[in-house]
């Protein structure tokens, strides 16, 4: 099974290096949960709204399902997950919905063509907002845009903050934003991706980038906990489900490699690109984004150095998973 491969076993000529044995750089968030991530920081639940609002989230990434599902009802809304836009609207069919949140990468359908299929459901529908979530760019690694169909396109990850923004925005019963400062993930409007201005943000990262992102440390205990909202359960939960995912990711980013398919080598590294954002592996999002802006410019062989250096991120990030495991056994 693809889950249970090694890392560096089976993978071609020249794939393991020993950049890929590189120990963590940074190794102790704990394994014991802190307060279950449906209370807040000091182990309270939230407080209970009369008549909560149902989100559909709509994303293949567990990691990405899991964050949402479980920030989404602190702040005042019931969550429907699925997986593809075939379970979205088989949902859509039967439940009554609020809000959709939208990930644009999906396995059988982008997401503006998701959002249409909903549309088309019933005059309800027609004016339900959607609001699309990506991890980065478009296959020409142009920002992405709003059409008819969605919204806006809001970057993961999505903190909590904008989650809230997010829902006063759409939903007249949500919870209102307090008035701390704008969220610092970034939402994209029609008029701030500009053509020319894609288009030269699309060139060849610079070539130390690479050496950039191997100096990253392997885990961000700080950042892990900023994501997570100080909430010490969600944080061992979302890497917990990324460790568990991993070796499945690095398999099909090997299948995608061996078939020098660029188109499938980029949906690859993206899904797993918007999840890790959640769990404070910055060295691993680095390496992604590296891959994937390589990816959108359609030849395999300027790849090649960007796909070893996410394989070698895949394997510190593991090594770092077993060096924590041995520390808790001990």
């Amino acid at each position: 099974m693809p889950g249970d491969r090694q890392p560096g076993a089976d993978e071609g000529p020249g794939l393991a290096t020993p950049e890929g044995k590189r120990r963590a750089q940074t190794a102790d968030i704990p394994l014991h949960a802190g307060p279950h991530p449906s209370q807040d920081a000091r182990g309270e639940p939230p407080a209970s709204h009369a008549t909560p609002s149902r989100v559909l989230v709509v994303d293949d990434d567990e990691v990405s399902q899991h964050y949402l599902d479980a920030v989404l009802p602190i702040i005042g809304a019931k969550v429907v997950v699925a997986g593809t836009a075939a379970e979205a609207v088989a949902i859509a069919s039967e439940t009554s919905i609020d809000l959709v949140l939208m990930d644009l990468h999906l396995p059988d359908a982008n997401g503006f063509e998701a959002a249409n299929l909903l549309r088309r459901l019933s005059a309800d529908w027609a004016r339900t907002p959607v609001v699309a979530m990506t991890a980065g760019r478009d296959a020409h690694g142009h920002d992405v845009v709003t059409n008819d169909e969605v919204a806006e396109v809001l970057t993961k990850p999505l903190d909590e903050r904008l989650l809230r923004e997010v829902l006063a925005r759409y939903l007249p019963l949500a919870e209102s934003p307090n008035t701390e400062p704008q969220s610092d993930t970034a939402r994209i409007t029609p008029d701030i991706a500009e053509p020319g201005q894609a288009g030269e943000e699309a060139d060849l990262p610079a070539p130390n980038s690479l050496a950039h992102a191997g100096d990253l440390p392997v885990v961000d205990k700080a950042q892990a906990r900023e994501r997570s909202g100080g909430r010490e359960a969600l944080v061992v939960e979302l890497m917990t489900l990324l460790i568990a995912e991993l070796p499945r990711h690095r398999q099909d980013l090997h299948v995608a490699w061996q078939r020098r398919d660029v188109a499938l080598l980029r949906e690859r590294v993206h899904q797993l690109g918007g999840g890790c954002r959640y769990c404070g592996v910055p060295q691993l999002a680095a390496a992604c984004d590296e891959l994937e802006r390589r990816c959108g410019h359609g030849a395999i062989d300027e790849c090649e150095e960007a796909f070893r250096e996410l394989i070698a991120a895949c394997d510190r990030l593991t090594l770092w998973a077993e060096d924590q495991a041995m520390t808790d056994i001990n």
